[in-house]
């Protein structure tokens, strides 16, 4: 079930003490703190307790789900880097001052492999920001193994992506996005001029814009784009 994270985030700022939710993810909802958290493993199980009576023993069934979000575990080390002192000098600029980056250059000068390592130069997020950033992972359907994401998230979308993976959607609960899956973190758009212009207006993504604020979705968004040998 995605999004039991913010669902009881909800029911704790709206006044609830309690809240029922699937057995398999009482630890996700128990990390929301001054809130009563029941896991229930079947409908009998939540019949029972409405009702007031014991509640009957259920065998337990195992269900594959996702792993733990990639973009919550990864801590690459800008120090793995040889070399590129000038591009890491770089990284390291943009890092501390929040500012956007563009990388122009051949495939495989490193570009991806410094934009991997910028979350590692940003500081552990606080509690609420640690909980919107677990939240919107909850949505996304990220097995958050009962843990808060406290570092800061990388998403790295395909120039080939569809829109409503790049910005979410969906019927009945909408899914978020490799932009909303950035959110506190860094967002990274390789091969950016491969990608159709609608994808990116639709990210708010403005080459121009480089060095200026074009979302406060995300903290830091780095670019690339091939530089083509003649």
């Amino acid at each position: 079930m995605r999004g039991v994270l913010p669902a009881t985030l909800a029911a704790q700022q709206a006044g609830f003490t309690q809240v029922m939710v699937p057995l398999r993810q009482a630890g996700e909802a128990r990390l929301v703190a001054g809130i009563d958290v029941i896991g229930l493993a079947s409908i009998t199980q939540l019949v029972a307790f409405l009702r007031g009576e014991p509640m009957p023993l259920v065998d337990p069934i195992e269900v594959m789900g996702d792993p733990a979000g990639k973009h919550a575990k990864r801590r690459l080390d800008l120090a793995d880097v040889v070399g590129q002192a000038e591009a890491k000098w770089a990284c390291e600029v943009a890092a501390a001052g929040r500012h956007h980056m563009l990388f122009h250059g051949p495939p495989g000068v490193g570009k991806t492999m410094l934009a991997e390592r910028v979350p590692g130069l940003l500081p552990d997020l606080d509690l609420h920001d640690s909980l919107e950033v677990s939240a919107v992972h909850s949505l996304a359907g990220f097995n958050l193994a009962d843990e808060l994401i406290t570092r800061p998230p990388y998403s790295d979308p395909h120039h080939s992506a569809s829109v409503a993976s790049i910005v979410g959607g969906g019927q009945r609960i909408a899914r978020p996005g490799a932009i909303s899956c950035a959110h506190k973190g860094v967002l990274f758009l390789d091969d950016s001029t491969e990608a159709q212009s609608i994808r990116l207006s639709a990210s708010s993504y403005r080459p121009a814009a480089i060095g200026q604020p074009v979302s406060t979705f995300y903290d830091l968004t780095i670019g690339s784009f091939r530089r083509r040998r003649s």
